[in-house]
């Protein structure tokens, strides 16, 4: 119990960090805590700062327990830090990043706040997150991105993001399509966002594909931009099938209930001499959603 300031953690196989009831973990905001690191972001890898948590390379490990993980965040979402830089804006780091790990737990345990993603699992197999609070509102908050990355169980976890709150990924264009790992054999359950831009965001990176999702008995209770969103675009490739939605109930579905974008952030000025690969939607099974309000289904 208590509070512990701290810098970057690393987890290693057979490690489970472990917060007690009434812990709190707080992380700095000073970058020259975390050094710049390649680290996967946005369907490909390039420079952030160090995770706070990480675990690289590791197996039967994880976070568990019902503390609380939290960091400063002033400097990590200050422009006026950067002193006109805000190039290095880009460079936020990830809270928790699980990259190529196999047989994870993370129970029971809260998160308030990140600098960028919140919950990233990349190229793991075998991962169960289950009794989760998830809040961050800074900019690019997702709650928890699975990419690359098979077998997995979430469950009875909370989220409120200013991003998507639980978004399926794998790999960005060429890239993904040469790492060549789908993101698979995923279970949601009984899930409660309370706001987010996206409830269930499937892309805008998936050109290694994502099969068998299977979500039931979600809920939204305040208001979110869309409930379910497939983003992708000419340069993508992959493919999202068997998809099967059961029992979502939503206060207030924002802009779309379900919303399919071909065009994300493609700009078809700037890609001459690049491959063109359309994205293969197919086998979306959605029954049983009950929204109470929303501008378009």
């Amino acid at each position: 119990k208590g509070e512990w300031l701290t810098g970057p953690i690393d987890l290693a196989s057979r490690v489970t960090l472990h917060l007690e009831e009434g812990a709190k973990l707080l992380f700095t905001d000073d970058p020259a805590d975390y050094p710049l690191v390649s680290t996967p972001h946005n369907g490909w890898i390039c420079k952030l700062h160090k995770p706070l948590v990480e675990a690289r390379d590791a197996e039967q490990g994880g976070i568990t327990g019902k503390g609380l993980l939290t960091c400063r965040t002033e400097r990590w979402w200050s422009p006026n830090f950067w002193k006109g830089d805000r190039s290095q804006l880009k460079e936020r780091p990830h809270f928790i990043l699980f990259w190529n790990c196999r047989d994870v737990l993370m129970d029971g345990f809260t998160v308030r706040e990140s600098p960028r993603w919140t919950i990233h699992l990349y190229r793991c197999a075998g991962v169960t997150v289950r009794n989760l609070d998830v809040a961050a509102h800074g900019p690019n908050s997702d709650g928890i991105d699975i990419e690359h990355t098979r077998d997995v169980l979430l469950e009875n976890c909370a989220f409120e993001q200013n991003d998507d709150a639980i978004c399926f990924k794998a790999g960005r264009d060429a890239f993904g399509r040469q790492v060549g790992i789908p993101t698979e054999n995923v279970k949601v359950r009984n899930c409660t966002i309370s706001t987010g831009h996206t409830m269930f965001g499937f892309g805008s990176e998936l050109s290694a594909g994502i099969r068998n999702v299977d979500i039931a008995d979600c809920r939204v209770t305040g208001k979110v931009g869309n409930v379910f969103r497939f983003k992708t675009n000419p340069l993508r490739g992959g493919f999202v099938e068997n998809v099967r939605i059961r029992n979502i109930k939503v206060a207030d579905g924002g802009a779309n209930v379900l919303n399919f974008t071909n065009t994300y952030f493609f700009d078809p000025k700037k890609v001459k001499g690049r491959e063109l690969v359309p994205t293969r939607v197919s086998d979306i099974d959605i029954a049983d959603v009950e929204v109470d309000k929303a501008e378009r289904v």
